[in-house]
Parts: C-alpha cells; structure tokens; sequence
C-alpha cells in the first residue's frame, strides 16, 4: 500500500490499517456466489458516500490486487447500509441517544443479513464507529442464534474492542466480545 494511499485513508477518517491484517482476513474468505458487503457510516453519517465504499472495496475485497500475492475477489458487491448514527448532544439537539441509535442501528442490519444467512448465504459487514458497535452486538447475537454464520465483519474504531475499545462510553449492556 503505498504512502499516497495510506494518506487519503487517513483524510478521510477511516484511520490508518495494517496490511498484515488486510491479507490475514482476506484470505479467510473463500466463496464463490455473490457476496453482499454491507458499509455503514460512523456518527454523524447514517449513509456512506460512494467513495468511502469504493475505497473500502479496495483495501479489503480488491477485484484487482494491490501488492504481489493479495487474493482479488469480483464476487463482492459493496452497498450503503443506512443506519440512525446519531449521538445526542454530540450529532444534534433533535438526535437520538447512542444507546437509542445503536439498538435501531442493530435491528437495521439484522433485518438485512438475516435472511441472506437463513439460507445459507454469506455476508460482509463494515463498521466505523458507532455502527462497529452495531456490528458487535450483531456478531454476539449471532454467537447466540447462529454461530455457524458465514458472516465477515470489518471494524474500525470500535468502542466495544476489549482490547483498546471504551465500552463504558458506549452506555450499552451487553456481554464480552472475544476477538
């Protein structure tokens, strides 16, 4: 990944990524049907550009590889997640409350995945922030209801990361998350 790239990833405020973790994870996925990738925004951006999709499809699913060695995937087909992402005071005065955004925000995604993962499909998710918090609660759920979901999860910035994350500030009650 060159410094150029590393630069625009980090303008945009997606923060700087590893290319050991890029490769490790990519790897792991191995299907061959059409994949939806599923993006959501972080605080303050319930609907993700199509930059930041655009972007995100080629660090983590590149159709073309980046470095000598990157598996390629053209299965993947990324799409904007619409999720609350309010965070009053913080987003507005007219907002939800975290914990209110993120329990919507849950319930969201898993009307979405839901029924790809019944039928044996497979997903990927992204979240930034508050909605990898979402995205958190969504895989303990999953741990609890299907834990032999095909489902790949991409999180930056989460607040629930036992190692690194602030769960206190996230006001929510819910269980540890292993890594």
């Amino acid at each position: 990944m060159s410094l150029r790239r590393l630069g625009l990833v980090a303008l945009t405020g997606i923060g700087l990524l590893s290319l050991p973790s890029l490769t490790g994870w990519a790897v792991a996925r191995a299907d061959t049907n059409d994949v939806p990738f599923y993006v959501m925004g972080g605080s303050g951006l319930p609907t993700p550009s199509q930059d930041l999709i655009d972007t995100l499809q080629q660090l983590y699913f590149p159709s073309v590889a980046n470095f000598a060695g990157q598996p390629t995937f053209s299965n993947v087909d990324p799409v904007a997640l619409t999720t609350p992402e309010q965070f009053y005071p913080v987003t507005g005065v007219y907002q939800e409350t975290l914990a209110n955004s993120v329990s919507q925000g849950v319930q969201i995604l898993d009307n979405q995945i839901a029924p790809i993962l019944s039928s044996g499909g497979s997903v990927d998710i992204f979240g930034a922030s508050q909605s990898a918090v979402i995205a958190s609660l969504e895989m303990e759920q999953l741990e609890q209801t299907d834990p032999t979901a095909n489902a790949s999860f991409v999180l930056i910035g989460d607040l629930m990361n036992p190692n690194g994350g602030d769960r206190k500030s996230t006001r929510l009650n819910s269980s540890h998350i292993t890594i």
